[in-house]
């Protein structure tokens, strides 16, 4: 047999036997390579591991149950706000007092609050502008001997007046009350209420019988709130 020929049949035998060498090294490292990736999956996480305890638990709803109450009363005031800007912007104002709260038009100036000792327990005057002199007086009074309104001295003289005042009778956010509407020279209006032995008078007065005067009264009566005495 040639030379070359048996060269090529010995390099042959040693490329097969190369290979199949090289297929078992592989197959080796992948098996070493899944041993080690089982190994370290199978280890405990290192570093430090948190426990949390029901203290831990019931501390942190406490928290969170304090940022809701900061949260809800943040925005309570905030929405108070946004409504008296809402009310300005609108043309009204609010007057809050110890005995009584209601609104009135940004026409009108407060020029006195008044409280005292006496049977007078408060008492407020509001001037409107121009020249009709329109004066708005809330007072609260206290009258230990009334139990109705017949019993309010300003009730009783009107009514002996019945050509100059009409009276009828009055609703305002749920207490019932008397109103006085004088029928010649000028304008008034009076609101009598009477609630725990507490008369409320409410006296809107203009030289002028101005068309918007009706208009004026009817917001004062529409959010008016009486508070009960201490």
């Amino acid at each position: 047999m040639p030379i070359i020929v048996k060269l090529k049949r010995k390099l042959a035998g040693r490329l097969k036997f190369s290979l199949k060498s090289g297929k078992l090294w592989l197959v080796i490292i992948i098996f070493i390579a899944g041993l080690l990736f089982f190994y370290y999956l199978g280890q405990p996480a290192k570093g430090l591991v948190k426990t949390v305890s029901p203290a831990d638990i019931k501390e942190s709803a406490t928290e969170a149950g304090s940022l809701w109450d900061k949260a809800r009363e943040a925005f309570v005031k905030r929405t108070i706000k946004i409504e008296e800007k809402e009310r300005k912007r609108e043309g009204y104002s609010t007057y809050s007092g110890k005995y009584i709260s209601f609104q009135y038009p940004n026409s009108y100036e407060l020029k006195t609050k008044e409280s005292s000792s006496s049977a007078i327990l408060e008492k407020a005057v509001l001037l409107g502008a121009g020249i009709s002199l329109r004066k708005l007086a809330v007072t609260v009074t206290q009258m230990t001997n009334a139990d109705t309104l017949d019993d309010v001295s300003g009730v009783a003289v009107r009514r002996l007046k019945p050509k100059l005042y009409q009276e009828k009778p009055l609703d305002a956010s749920g207490t019932k009350g008397i109103l006085f509407e004088k029928k010649e020279s000028g304008f008034e209006k009076t609101a009598f209420f009477l609630a725990d032995q507490i008369a409320v008078t409410i006296a809107l007065t203009s030289v002028n019988r101005d068309s918007d005067l009706d208009a004026d009264f009817d917001v004062i009566l529409k959010e008016l709130t009486l508070f009960s005495l201490d």
